[in-house]
């Protein structure tokens, strides 16, 4: 990847340079902008995302990585990918690879290189102690800092203790540090990573490679079979000890690197010269000082140790082993600081991604974890605020939350009483005083669509309901009522709750009811007058034959069944008249209307019961009784009697 084509971001981290690349990626300088601070950026090569096995890798060694927080191990910050382009991001080193800074005169003397190689040992035991095995361990991954301190680089191929990834018969690593059960592609553990420290070792005391053969097959057959070149111009005890971490058995090597390391510190301190007290008053004060200083370097008491020496160096600066513990107590100072810094990094990073976790009393327990480590550090304080801050944004969202809740609770209550307008600018109004509710938003669009189509349904019902009144009213008028009234309910079904067309069928109903009644009424006057009609007729016969009694008494008998009848009101009249006219002249008497056996079976009364002979102004004054209530007297008769 060119600088041409160099991206200028990767998720959160801002591109500030390009570092270098390997085999599987390309190494970028870059700012973390989330948690500001400088780190370097591995990105896998684009030709390589396809491939499962390359991907694993690269992935594997943020993992393993991960698990070792040691000041002599790169520390992992993240790993992830961003727009298809695989990630991981480190510490970022300052200093030189390891074969760099062996050719400085600083890493000339036996001590500083003693140095490195118990560093690469301590940080060697803390990835075993993980379940971590490097499988790759060589010079090109040992890194040296300006400050002196070592970081064991580049887990790709290293195999977890609980994952069956690398398993045997696959063969990765470098051949030239490779051990020879790993060159055979046989199980690998944390013995093979003891015989690559071995060869980085004897690398770093001769300045050549263990082995030189001229091709693969020569290397591979010389890790099986030879022995490395002798040492030369190295203390026999510190070649014997390089000679038993490559041992071609790995039973004939240290049985773990802690063993290796425990060997290595032991000689660095037989490289100082035992004093013999004696009478001189400053050999014994120099022996004292110098005991005290191993003995609180076997202590990891570094500042006790630091202090020792430079007062065994005051008394005797040329004094060797004084210099090399002073040398020691130093690297372990800055180891312990390193490692404390790590563990602070370490923890700041818990409590920053428990923070964006919304994980508040996870965040507390690293911060107080830090505090632990080390009081008053900026970023701890920093920190706290951030932690402060999120948990203030956290109960205002949940306060925001809790009223819109509340807010949808009550808008879908109005909306459901029928009041959707309402409910609607009372929703519009809210997520304009509060722009952060935009969980509103959808809940405000969806009832706005129901009141739509509720309007929509609504302006239907009325134009069908309208109709149906209409067709209703014009039947009404035409007298169908019954089609009348089935108009009207189709209305009402169209529009439930549509006051005026419940009206119109409340009156339909009533006006059919009425109709109804009428006609029963008028149905009851015609078949009265049709059973009155023999008493009526009989009571004219008898008018006109001038019998008057006989047609009152008829006449009577018609009112009772019809009262109502014109028919009967005009005989009453017909009677008055002629009773009038018999009064002022004589007339002759007509035919009887019926025989004398007629009308007496037709008349006679119930046995056992008197008849009273009626008289003309009784019978008249009879038939005035009967229909007095339905039809008036002729004013001519009121107040005569004949």
């Amino acid at each position: 990847m060119s600088g041409r084509n160099q991206p200028t971001h990767i998720g959160r981290f801002r591109i500030t340079g390009r570092i270098g690349s390997g085999a599987m990626g390309v190494v970028y300088a870059a700012d973390d902008e989330v948690m500001g601070r400088a780190v370097a950026l591995k990105v896998l090569i684009a030709d390589l995302e396809s491939d499962p096995e390359t991907r694993a890798r690269f992935y594997r060694e943020a993992l393993a990585a991960a698990r070792v927080l040691h000041p002599n191990v790169i520390t992992i910050f993240d790993a992830g990918e961003d727009d298809g382009r695989s990630f991981i991001a480190m510490q970022l080193l300052h200093g030189a690879p390891l074969a760099q800074y062996l050719t400085k005169p600083e890493a000339a003397p036996l001590e500083r290189k003693l140095d490195l190689m118990i560093q690469v040992c301590e940080g060697l035991s803390a990835a075993h102690a993980h379940g971590v095995v490097h499988r790759d361990l060589k010079p090109s991954n040992l890194f040296v800092q300006t400050d002196g301190l070592l970081k064991i680089l580049d887990f790709g191929v290293a195999r977890l203790a609980d994952s069956s990834m690398t398993a045997a018969g696959t063969v990765l690593g470098t051949p030239d540090y490779m051990s020879p059960e790993q060159a055979l592609g046989a199980q690998v553990s944390a013995s093979s990573d003891i015989f690559s420290a071995g060869a980085v070792f004897h690398y770093m005391l001769s300045g050549n490679k263990p082995f030189k053969g001229p091709d693969l097959r020569s290397l591979l057959r010389q890790l099986a079979t030879e022995d490395p070149e002798p040492l030369p111009a190295v203390p026999p005890i510190l070649a014997d000890i390089v000679k038993r971490a490559m041992a071609k058995d790995p039973g004939g090597r240290p049985e773990r690197v802690d063993d290796l390391l425990a060997m290595l510190l032991r000689f660095r301190r037989t490289l100082a010269r035992p004093v013999v007290a004696g009478t001189d008053e400053r050999d014994r004060r120099l022996a004292s000082r110098v005991d005290v200083a191993r003995r609180a370097i076997e202590s990891r008491d570094w500042t006790l140790a630091i202090r020792e020496c430079q007062h065994a160096l005051s008394l005797l600066p040329t004094h060797e082993g004084a210099a090399a513990m002073l040398a020691e107590a130093r690297a372990g100072q800055v180891a312990e600081q390193r490692e404390r810094e790590a563990r602070v990094a370490g923890h700041l990073d818990e409590a920053a991604a428990a923070i964006e976790g919304r994980e508040f009393e996870a965040a507390e327990a690293a911060i107080a974890a830090v505090d632990a480590l080390q009081r008053g550090l900026p970023e701890t304080e920093t920190m706290r605020e951030r932690l402060a801050d999120a948990r203030s944004v956290a109960e205002f969202e949940a306060e925001v939350q809790r009223l819109v809740a509340e807010e949808i609770r009550h808008s879908r209550a109005v909306f459901r009483r029928g009041r959707a307008d309402e409910a609607v600018q009372q929703l519009r109004a809210f997520i304009e005083a509060e722009p952060r509710a935009e969980a509103l938003g959808p809940e405000l669009e969806r009832l706005e669509r129901l009141r739509d189509v509720l309007a929509s349904g609504a302006a239907a019902a009325r134009r069908a309901a309208s109709e149906h009144q209409r067709r209703a009213t014009q039947l009404a008028e035409r007298g169908m009522f019954d089609e009348a009234i089935a108009a009207a309910r189709q209305a009402l079904a169209a529009d439930p709750s549509n006051e005026g067309v419940a009206e119109c069928l409340d009156q339909l109903l009533v006006r059919a009811f009425e109709a109804r009644v009428k006609r029963e009424e008028e149905r009851l006057v015609l078949e009265r007058i049709e059973c009155a009609r023999p008493a009526l007729d009989a009571a004219r016969r008898a008018l006109a034959a001038g019998y008057v009694d006989f047609a009152a008494r008829a006449a009577a008998v018609a009112g009772r069944v019809a009262p109502a009848s014109d028919d009967v009101r005009a005989l009453v009249e017909d009677a008055a008249q002629q009773m009038e006219r018999e009064d002022q002249e004589i007339v002759d008497l007509g035919p009887v209307p019926y025989e004398p056996e007629r009308v007496e079976t037709v008349m006679r009364p119930a046995p056992g019961v008197a008849v009273e002979p009626l008289r003309f102004d009784r019978a008249i004054g009879m038939l005035k009784s009967v229909f007095s209530k339905s039809a008036p007297v002729s004013p001519k008769r009121q107040g005569t009697r004949r």
